[in-house]
């Protein structure tokens, strides 16, 4: 099996990816294929399918579910939640965004775990 996906799968997907029609704009939320959407070159990233999500989207429930969501988190784990629908969206029309949503979380926790880590001032 893994004979035939180096040997057949990897040079098809290289062919997805970059394929000057752009069709996989729609299918994977990632920064290659966003900024492919607006016709810029390939570059070197890796990609994201939907089903990739979902440690993160996981990940995201759970943080919601803890309670620990300001409004800007709770927005940001909608749009995690949301990200395969906006990206065949927005995707379909070649618009970027939905790549964006996975860092602004973590760049979100990120915010919030230095805040939690500082002492308090008396």
């Amino acid at each position: 099996m893994w004979i035939d996906f180096v040997a057949n799968g990897l040079p098809v997907q290289g062919l997805v990816l970059s394929d000057q029609d752009r069709i996989a704009t729609p299918f994977f939320p990632t920064f290659f294929i966003n900024f492919r959407g607006l016709d810029l070159p390939a570059a070197a990233s890796p990609y994201l399918l939907a089903y990739d999500l979902l440690p993160l989207t996981f990940a995201a429930v759970a943080l919601l579910a803890g309670g620990s969501c300001d409004a800007p988190g709770r927005r940001l784990v909608q749009l995690v939640y949301r990200t395969p629908a906006l990206q065949l969206a927005l995707g379909t029309w070649h618009l970027p965004g939905p790549a964006l949503i996975a860092p602004a979380l973590v760049a979100w926790l990120l915010i919030r775990l230095r805040a939690a880590s500082r002492p308090a001032l008396a």
